[in-house]
């Protein structure tokens, strides 16, 4: 004999309001985290919330106040270390802002690097359930999005965004300064990728740094 199993009901803003004998205006404010009510209810509502398990949506709670405190991010894939490093920063940031995080992955670093899939997740977290979105490499160089948006060292230099670039021509050109120092005057150098203005900008340092000490690149 089979039983069948009822889903659980997810409490409701209604259900906080008549367990705490409150009206559902004053549980709104109370989420909403307005000055204007008394901190016994205050701390009754939240008691209240806490026993039933309710969580506001976010959509419901973007219509309240106009955010979420939620920070949206875009990454290529999670097997590269690189967005695997700014996932894990953007999270520590995050949290100390006591915001949360949700991450899409656009695909296989690889073989989907789209800037049509970029623009895609970037519309459906911006303006609805986050408050602005960060994008890891992107290669779309405009987003049709009037939330605020941050790339992460994106492909091309031309773009109509903010963007947080790596000091990947200095580093390079550090590194190679560097050898240099210790007397190697035979220096390899394995390129990245010549879609990435990041790999681009290194391998300019590269040549650079053997120009300037004058040893010829090979």
């Amino acid at each position: 004999m089979s039983t069948v199993r009822r889903k659980p009901r997810v409490s409701t803003i209604h259900d906080v309001a008549k367990e705490s004998g409150f009206s559902v205006s004053t549980v709104s404010r109370v989420l909403n985290g307005k000055d204007d009510v008394a901190a016994e209810t205050t701390q009754k509502v939240q008691q209240v919330i806490k026993r039933l398990g309710y969580t506001s949506s976010l959509a419901a709670r973007s219509m309240r106040s106009h955010r979420t405190g939620v920070i949206g991010l875009v990454v290529p894939d999670v097997e590269q270390s690189f967005p695997i490093q700014v996932m894990q920063g953007v999270n520590r940031a995050a949290a100390a802002l006591d915001h949360d995080l949700i991450v899409y992955t656009s695909g296989d670093f690889r073989k989907n690097l789209s800037a049509d899939r970029e623009r895609h997740y970037v519309s459906l977290l911006n303006k609805s359930i986050t408050d602005g979105v960060i994008v890891v490499t992107p290669a779309a160089t405009k987003f049709p999005t009037e939330a605020p948006l941050v790339a992460v060292d994106p492909h091309n230099e031309s773009n109509d965004y903010p963007s947080v670039i790596s000091t990947n021509y200095q580093g390079a050109l550090d590194a190679v300064q560097y050898l240099i120092s210790l007397g190697h005057t035979r220096i390899g150098y394995i390129a990245g990728r010549p879609d990435l203005q990041s790999a681009r900008d290194r391998l300019q340092a590269y040549r650079a740094g053997l120009r300037q000490a004058g040893l010829p690149v090979d």
